[in-house]
């Protein structure tokens, strides 16, 4: 049976209604993603695959479609509202109030019965944080369920294949503190960068840091990101005095370990067993990795760059959403604390949970460097928490064919 994705023939119905911008949007989910759920659910199931872009993207679109009377937009044929239906996306692990008001005028449009409707995506605590939108804005009809698949969460994934070129390899005495790679510019990335550089750290790790264009170093990156980072940190005290020596990176930046000019598309300096080299040896040569994730809000999300330090049996803090920790203690894995100081995963304010992170490593290096012996068995131990992990992390199976085939019995 052809697969049909519902949102994609919602979008190619209605696009002559959109305006200019949101038709660009829109022509971009229209030659993009398509089907990663098994054909045979669509005899059971309407589809709306949320894949291709940003999810701020749908609700634009979604806005501007509910100005015009329900009666101009065309729902279509194939939508069968006796059947379950099913929203997801397992690219990113969107949590918002974008995706949510999507999610639900979806099944509002669609007449879709809101009792056997799921969204699936890859957040830990996708469910949590919807029962919490839901209750903070009065949703009357929420969808029956939603739930985490995540697929970077095996060591199965083509992300983790093992690099095939020779790397050279330092013994423990000369290894780096720490290593943290930044592509995309995210806001707490730029402010991380800023906070390491404040803390003299910069030169005790490998650190990339994130353009405003993918595959070229750009002449703006810098302003951009002292811009984005002054923003990020704006709650801490210290911020005007962190940004003044920021200027003092202008110099140095960009921050390279790789190459991203030689890049043409984004999974090749993460599949490419051959491209991958220079990374992978900046991991080998590295004691700890500071994991900036892609959300830092209320998302409990862990792409490959979370579990890259489990497979490769490295402790590791993360810049994410508060409780991130804790939600990695739920999936099974153990964390590092009393040996490293995991305090932060409580604090809510997203720039001081940074900041706490950073200063976590101004103490290791301390400790390091005053009481060599007592750190290298700190670190023993935590290399013992990373081999558990580590199995922990082989023991996965990618769980959306179960997860499919159970969704039958749930409505």
């Amino acid at each position: 049976m052809q697969y049909k994705n519902q949102w994609k023939l919602f979008l190619k119905a209605n696009e002559h209604l959109l305006n200019i911008e949101n038709r660009i949007i829109a022509d971009k989910f229209l030659t993009g993603f398509d089907d990663n759920i098994r054909e045979r659910v669509a005899a059971t199931m309407n589809i709306f695959c949320l894949d291709g872009w940003h999810c701020d993207g749908h609700w634009a679109i979604l806005q501007e479609l509910m100005q015009y009377n329900r009666a101009m937009l065309t729902i279509p044929a194939t939508v069968d509202t006796e059947k379950a239906s099913l929203l997801y996306n397992t690219t990113e692990g969107w949590c918002n109030d974008s995706i949510f008001n999507t999610i639900n005028t979806i099944v509002e449009l669609c007449g879709l019965n809101p009792d056997k409707t799921f969204y699936i995506n890859c957040s830990a605590n996708v469910n949590d944080v919807y029962q919490e939108f839901c209750a903070n804005n009065n949703v009357k009809n929420p969808i029956k369920e939603c739930i985490c698949v995540n697929g970077y969460d095996i060591s199965g994934h083509g992300v983790y294949q093992e690099c095939l070129v020779p790397l050279n390899v330092v013994p423990f005495n000369e290894k780096k503190l720490f290593c943290t790679f930044n592509w995309n510019p995210w806001d707490h990335r730029l402010g991380l960068i800023a906070l390491l550089h404040y803390h003299d750290l910069i030169d005790d790790g490998y650190v990339t840091s994130p353009g405003v264009a993918k595959f070229r170093y750009d002449q703006h990156d810098f302003e951009f990101g002292k811009k984005r980072a002054r923003e990020f940190l704006a709650s801490l005290p210290d911020c005007e005095k962190i940004m003044e020596k920021f200027e003092t990176l202008r110099e140095r930046y960009p921050l390279k370990v790789d190459d991203r000019t030689q890049y043409s598309f984004t999974d090749q300096p993460i599949y490419d067993q051959y491209l991958k080299a220079p990374i992978e040896e900046a991991r080998e040569n590295t004691l700890f990795e500071v994991v900036a994730e892609t959300k830092f809000e209320k998302e409990h999300f862990y792409s490959e760059k979370t579990f890259y330090p489990v497979h490769k049996n490295k402790p590791f803090m993360v810049v994410n959403s508060q409780g991130a920790m804790s939600g990695l203690k739920r999936l099974q894995y153990k964390t590092y604390a009393p040996f490293i100081d995991e305090s932060y995963d409580n604090e809510p304010d997203a720039a001081l949970r940074t900041q706490m992170v950073v200063k976590e490593l101004v103490r290791l290096k301390k400790l390091r460097a005053e009481q060599p012996d007592q750190f290298r068995n700190n670190y023993l131990k935590m290399m013992s928490i990373a081999n558990i992990n580590r199995a922990v992390l082989r023991s996965k199976k990618h769980t959306l064919p179960t997860v499919i085939d159970n969704l039958r019995f749930k409505v």
